[in-house]
């Protein structure tokens, strides 16, 4: 039987019905048997027709779950690897959720060591991305300054960190003062500053934009994209693959959404929900330690100042960091962008959706935002408009107040889950953008060699047990995301969360002070 001719999607769907009557007769499940039939032209045949194949059963190598930023450089890097035949579902669009709504920042700066390399791989694949693929990324590779307040723990943090930095040659770090930071941002007051690290290179991205260009390169090479559709079962097989069920929602006009939905039979899958994740790993008994939370940054009319340095230099104003005021600074536009990270008392996670009967993120979610809540960012917008005095003239455009799903410390819980086979984790990117290329490829290669490339301890997906409970995350989220510009000590343990996992003796030691 020759399946690729003429008409093949007809001859799969006939296979398919053909199939389903012998099963029984065979005493076997017709998806097995389906599987064993199939293969990826079925999902390449829908691709090329611009059909889901609904009712059909469908043979993939890895599904990725989620088209964020995460999943479509997980999909690109599988390509690239050889495993042109992976699948992808969105329940939307491309960047729904929270990739869409990102501040887009790029920094080879790192408090942790070998992530460093994830963000270097980025930047550079996000140089290239436009010019292979020809979808706009707004790539501004503009620098950046992490400006360090003139106190002795930010000092010695710097210090060590740019130490560090000599281990990785292509970022280009190097501390700098007054008088430079002047040169490079001339809108910059330098009161109460120590110096700055200046990294070559650095700048900020359309999320959209690269997103899109990612999914462009990796259906070229032959990945396919389902959407909207979203997977509602994970069902292990006894081989150790997964079948996948993922419905499709139509809305006839004047009547109720109608599901349809298809198989995917999958040596692997990967869990990149983004919002969802949490949601996608109970659909495979897994429970990962994430919580939404919202995140806001204002950005501002155009300024007269801005403008003109543009103009002057060819290139945009350098991305800044406060660690003093706990927020970035970003030119956007002919405006100015502040992005602050509240104290761990202010800042909101979203409860109405925690505490809901669904307990997650509603799968109806798209591209919405709460409204803005100008108030929490006062104490943030006031310093910056002290750092940078022309901040005020440019009015309040707009405020963009979204949800990310984050993790007890911030970091992306990743790789495969112990005594679950063939699901690999790629959740809680609290930086996606930065992360989404490196970890790409981290992701893939480890998939290959059955072994990471480096040693990330700090991301690995079994650092939480069944120990860490909503309460824990919850008070975890809040002092990660508060302290997100404080120091950052090597080994550094923090209270919040704590006793968890006590000892015979933790009474006794506790008493004994």
């Amino acid at each position: 039987y020759q399946r690729r001719v003429h008409g093949e999607l007809f001859c799969d769907r006939m296979l398919g019905v053909a199939l389903r009557r012998v099963a029984p007769s065979l005493g076997v499940s017709p998806h097995y048997l389906l599987s064993s039939f199939s293969s990826s032209c079925t999902a390449e045949t829908a691709r090329k027709n611009s059909e889901l194949p609904l009712g059909e059963t469908v043979r993939a190598p890895v599904v990725v779950i989620g088209g964020g930023v995460i999943g479509c450089s997980v999909l690109y890097h599988l390509t690239q690897a050889g495993i042109k035949d992976a699948v992808l579902l969105e329940k939307k669009e491309l960047t729904s959720g929270s990739t869409w709504h990102a501040a887009g920042l790029l920094s080879r700066y790192s408090s942790g060591t070998n992530i460093r390399h994830w963000h270097n791989y980025s930047i550079e694949l996000y140089k290239e991305l436009e010019k292979r693929t020809g979808q706009l990324t707004g790539f501004h590779a503009c620098d950046s300054i992490r400006l360090i307040p003139d106190r002795a723990g930010y000092v010695d943090e710097a210090l060590y960190q740019l130490g560090k930095s000599k281990l990785f040659p292509e970022c280009k770090q190097r501390l700098i003062r007054h008088d430079e930071i002047h040169e490079r941002h001339p809108l910059v007051n330098t009161k109460n500053i120590w110096g700055g690290l200046f990294t070559e290179g650095d700048g900020h991205i359309d999320p959209s934009g690269v997103t899109q260009s990612l999914a462009i390169a990796a259906r070229d090479a032959g990945a396919t994209i389902f959407k909207p559709v979203r997977a509602t079962a994970l069902q292990q097989l006894p081989s150790g693959g997964w079948e996948v069920t993922v419905t499709h929602s139509t809305a006839p006009a004047g009547g109720s959404p109608t599901p349809t939905s298809f198989k995917i039979i999958a040596d692997r899958v990967v869990n990149c929900g983004g919002l969802w994740a949490d949601c996608v790993g109970k659909l495979a008994g897994i429970v990962h330690p994430l919580l939404p939370i919202k995140h806001q940054y204002v950005i501002t009319g155009p300024i007269p100042e801005v403008e003109a340095y543009q103009a002057k230099h060819g290139k945009q104003l350098p991305v800044l960091r406060s660690l003093d005021g706990s927020y970035y600074l970003r030119q956007e536009r002919n405006g100015l962008l502040v992005g602050p990270y509240e104290h761990q008392h202010s800042m909101q996670l979203v409860d109405q959706w925690i505490h809901s009967a669904a307990g997650h993120v509603p799968w109806a979610l798209g591209t919405e935002l709460f409204d803005g809540d100008l108030e929490r960012l006062l104490p943030h917008l006031n310093h910056a408009m002290e750092l940078v005095p022309v901040l005020a003239s440019g009015g309040i455009k707009n405020v963009i107040n979204g949800p990310v799903l984050w993790g007890p410390d911030g970091l992306p819980l990743i790789g495969p889950v112990p005594n679950v086979k063939n699901y690999w984790a790629a959740v809680g990117f609290s930086y996606g953008i930065t992360h989404a290329g490196g970890f790409g490829k981290y992701m893939v290669d480890w998939m290959q060699h059955g072994e990471p490339p480096f040693e990330l301890q700090e991301c690995d997906v079994t650092r939480y047990g069944d120990w860490a409970t909503q309460a824990f995350t919850n008070a975890k989220v809040r002092e990660t995301y508060g302290h997100n510009n404080y120091v950052s000590w090597p080994r550094e343990e923090r209270r919040a969360g704590r006793p968890v996992l006590r000892n015979a003796i933790y009474d006794r030691l506790k008493a004994a002070g």
